[in-house]
């Protein structure tokens, strides 16, 4: 257990703590981390694809739904394990959530979001879409 306030002579804003795996521990700049979700109004009255994800460092995207009565489907769930989609409706009609090929959400090929202002978030399990 490290038992300090301050390591002396190392000022550890945008520093994190990392160790050898034997118990040396020293400062290193903090890198990596996640990215700000992407979010995209859906305004039209068509159906609706979101893209593939081909950039690794998109980890989660936010859809608002503002159009009638339309399909949104969902990109592949393939290769893209831990990605994170979140669609809410903002309109008082039913939107459904569709998926590519035989993928499936939570073992169903569709689901739908009926009440204004509800949302969904899914997650990919490189295979295929779970709600969380």
């Amino acid at each position: 257990m490290i038992k300090a306030k301050h390591i002396k002579g190392v000022n550890s804003n945008g520093y994190v703590l990392t160790t050898n795996g034997s118990g040396v521990v020293s400062w290193a700049a903090a890198s990596g981390g996640g990215s700000r979700p992407v979010v995209t109004a859906i305004s039209n009255n068509d159906d609706y694809n979101i893209a593939n994800v081909t950039d690794s460092s998109v980890l989660e995207q936010i859809f608002l739904a503002n159009t009638g009565s339309a399909t949104i489907t969902l990109p592949t769930a393939a290769g893209v394990g831990g990605l994170k989609i979140q669609i809410k409706n903002m309109i008082t009609s039913a939107i459904t959530i569709d998926t590519v090929s035989s993928q499936t959400i939570d073992t169903a090929s569709s689901v739908s979001i009926t009440s204004q202002y509800e949302s969904l978030t899914f997650v990919s399990d490189n295979s295929n879409w779970v709600i969380i």
